[in-house]
């Protein structure tokens, strides 16, 4: 997990970024259909909310694996290890969730003034 952790950001930032352009682009169409928009809006927040959900899922699962007892010492290394790679995919569903929001409230301000979508 820890080798696509970093795929997983840059895969991310790249959608996102593209997501935004894209959003731009469209916004100087005055004839861009409304509905497309609030599809996207709804696309975007549905992933903002599975990201929410797997991101409690993880940390539930992250404090689990911090509160098993000490054993040997190959397996604490490993448990802190993994607790480690846990809090990195956290930092990242936290960032990730952060892109989201910053391109959903791209497309509520779309919805909600349509006529200054060509500036």
């Amino acid at each position: 997990m820890a080798v696509e952790i970093p795929e997983f950001r840059i895969q991310n930032s790249t959608a996102m970024d593209a997501f935004g352009k894209i959003a731009i682009i469209s916004a100087s169409d005055l004839d861009e259909d409304p509905d497309n928009i609030q599809h996207a809006l709804e696309m975007i927040q549905s992933y903002r909310d599975a990201i929410s959900t797997s991101s409690s899922s993880l940390s539930g699962l992250r404090d689990n694996v911090a509160e098993v007892p000490r054993m040997t010492k190959a397996f604490n290394r490993a448990r802190k290890r993994t607790v480690a790679i846990m809090d990195d995919l956290l930092v990242q569903f936290r960032s990730a969730a952060n892109q989201a929001a910053d391109v959903e409230g791209l497309l509520n301000r779309m919805i909600e003034s349509p006529n200054d979508r060509a500036q």
